[in-house]
């Protein structure tokens, strides 16, 4: 553990080394039956006012005999130790043991701790609390996504528990909640489809955001800065609020015909769908829109108790094309969003200085001129609590990553900590590989196009693929599928483990481009659907997964591999200590994707984020890097004083002094 003075600079070697020690600390802990050991260390709440007392709990597996156990629990912050407690436990019986012990921490605000656990073997547990009145100095940021119909008050506790108890994260962005991107509720009832066809409860987002304040965790509506659903005009929004790229203003548009695209003229984002969905550009500077919408951030703050506003944008999409308002005005529409965010940001106070939380995504963000569309107006001029950035091209390396970081921390007057939407292994395919033509068919032909060898015909009742599998754990599994629809409209098809109906599987058409491109039949994805993502329990062992076209299914796909889709250990956890240790924080933790053939105990699992459309969750942690994250996060709550405060200053990252055979670590 280490100490630092008033002044801090931060170093990448240090920290590393700091990140690998952490790691060495697992609470998964291998135990002969008549052995005792600490199975979990977990607290209360994702963080903790200066008032709050801290409840640690000890879970302890106990032999068939009874004995009696020390439990000693130290709490440090950095080097110093700042309380530290024994207690024998009498333990007995085959069930688990849990100790509690009630810490009061010293009442100093923006303070991270490390609890370490032991029973007097030498063996030790931790877990980490973080005491700040406002969470905005360390924003652990996780995600919540699926908001289905039935879900219970105590399901929605099991997985916003989860979060706070495993990886200590204290906000959440609620994403893609709402009725339409203009109109955040319907004029009547409490459910909704989204733009993807998913229904949506407003139960159950109520009911994750409730179970959130309980554990002192922030709610953050997910909205965008200037999107409209087609149609806007009778939810309204008035097109002349609109941007466009010349000046014939149509904005006719008829969705079960995705050719009419071409006929708009105001700038649009075509998304997949049937019928197909498309979302409209207003201008952030327009007067009238920002009052629209910030009436609408108020709307999601007053009728669900959310805490504040994430709007997003889409970076720069259209390119160099001219942008023009309604009345032919040349628009800048990078240097336009500072406007917005501070209209928001001025509303949501003035309704409720308690939920006024703002941020806004930078895009593409990276150290100008890398970046020169909105990084520097948003770090500069808008009002945010805490920055948020997804990155892309414009950051793809770990010394640019490290730099943009640190201009950041540099040019922000705020002294506002990053947090980064970095997507892990979004574009590949890791976990085992089966190929469909070596499993077992029947009502199928096989055929090879441009290198591929696939399965089609999939189209009458019975028709099938069976995967013969096997599963290395127990656990959540992904199932992604490699395949090809050129049709116009979704197939679907059934998954049987073992024999058992699962779930449905959706398969949306397959394109060489964005809408409108057309279906392709020789362009294949890994990503099936917008809805229904594919995830399910699987004990560990050999079992079958068949995908079979039943009465009720619909579509013909050529279906070429199926993976149990994992991530790359060692990319996640480089890529985290690097954003760690330059003084970001990386949102990847979440939860609310349903499980199927899945028992109560498992359903709260946590989901990490590899897809910038949430819900695509095509790729599962197994159990070692599952334990890792949870040390990883542990490790960034305890030290945050060292990592993340305004006076840790970027100076010499010591990268000079690494050294790995035949790699190049100076970029």
């Amino acid at each position: 553990m280490l100490g630092y003075g008033k002044r801090k600079a931060t170093s990448i070697i240090l920290v590393l080394t700091l990140v690998a020690m952490m790691f060495n600390v697992s609470s998964n802990v291998a135990f002969a039956v008549d052995e005792c050991v600490i199975l979990d260390v977990y607290t209360d709440q994702a963080s903790y006012a200066t008032t709050d007392q801290v409840t640690i709990s000890v879970e302890v597996n106990n032999p068939s005999t009874t004995v009696s156990k020390t439990v000693t629990t130290s709490v440090y912050h950095l080097d110093a130790l700042v309380d530290t407690t024994s207690e024998s436990v009498s333990m007995t019986g085959s069930a688990v043991t849990t100790y509690t012990y009630v810490w009061t921490p010293p009442a100093t605000d923006l303070q991270g701790y490390l609890v370490k656990v032991d029973l007097g073997d030498g063996i030790y547990v931790t877990t980490a609390v973080d005491v700040s009145n406002d969470f905005t100095t360390y924003p652990r940021y996780g995600y919540s996504v699926d908001f289905p119909t039935g879900e219970t008050s105590t399901e929605s506790a099991r997985m916003i528990n989860n979060l706070a108890k495993d990886y200590h994260i204290n906000v959440v962005q609620y994403y893609d909640w709402m009725f339409r991107h203009e109109q955040n509720f319907p004029t009547t009832g409490t459910t909704w489809d989204d733009l993807f066809g998913n229904t949506i409860s407003e139960a159950s987002i109520q009911n994750r955001i409730d179970a959130g304040h309980d554990v002192n965790q922030k709610a953050m509506a997910y909205q965008m800065a200037y999107m409209v659903r087609e149609g806007y005009e009778s939810y309204g929004v008035d097109k002349e609020w609109g941007l466009f790229r010349n000046k014939d203003y149509n904005i006719s548009y008829n969705p079960s015909d995705i050719s009419t695209i071409s006929n708009i003229d105001q700038l649009n984002f075509p998304l997949e769908g049937e019928p197909g969905p498309i979302l409209m550009i207003t201008n952030p500077e327009n007067p009238s829109w920002q009052s629209f919408m910030a009436s609408q951030y108020t709307s999601a703050v007053d009728r669900l108790s959310f805490d504040g506003i994430q709007i997003d944008q889409m970076g720069d999409f259209w390119g160099s094309i001219d942008k023009f308002d309604y009345q032919g005005n040349y628009i800048d529409l990078g240097k336009t969003f500072s406007s917005f965010v501070n209209n928001a940001k001025d509303t949501l106070t003035t309704n409720n200085n308690a939920k006024d939380y703002v941020t806004m995504n930078i895009v593409n963000g990276a150290v100008p001129p890398n970046d020169d569309f909105s990084t520097w107006d948003i770090i500069n001029n808008a009002d945010t609590d805490f920055q948020f950035s997804e990155l892309w091209q414009n950051s793809a390396t770990y010394d640019s990553l490290q730099k943009y970081i640190e201009w950041q921390r540099l040019s922000d007057d705020g002294n506002k900590t990053m947090v980064l939407a970095a997507y892990m292994n979004q574009s590949d395919n890791a976990g085992t590989l089966y190929e469909a033509e070596n499993a077992t068919y029947s009502g199928l032909s096989s055929g090879t196009t441009d290198g591929t060898t696939y399965l089609t015909g999939y189209d009458t009742t019975g028709d099938y693929v069976n995967f013969a599998v096997t599963v290395p754990e127990d656990g959540t599994y992904t199932l992604v599928f490699r395949f090809a629809n050129g049709a116009s409209a979704r197939a679907d098809k059934n998954i049987y483990v073992d024999n058992t109906n699962v779930m449905t599987a959706n398969f949306d058409p397959t394109r060489t481009n964005m809408i409108p491109a057309l279906p392709s039949w020789t362009t294949y994805s890994y990503e099936a659907a917008f809805t229904n993502p594919k995830t399910l329990y699987l004990t560990a062992g050999s079992h079958d997964i068949k995908v079979q076209h039943d009465a009720g299914n619909t579509g013909d796909i050529r279906l070429d591999s199926l993976t149990l889709g994992t991530f790359n250990k060692a990319s996640v956890r480089l890529t985290d200590a690097v954003i760690a240790a330059s003084g970001a924080m990386h949102i990847e933790m979440g939860t609310g994707l349903s499980t199927a053939n899945n028992e109560a105990s498992n359903y709260s699992d946590s989901v990490m984020l590899g897809h910038p459309y949430y819900p695509k969750a095509f790729k599962e942690m197994r159990d070692d890097l599952r334990a890792e994250m949870m040390d990883h996060y542990d490790f960034i709550t305890a030290y945050e004083n060292l990592l993340f405060d305004g006076d840790v200053m970027p100076e010499d990252s010591g990268i000079q002094n690494l050294v790995i055979t035949g790699e190049n670590v100076t970029g």
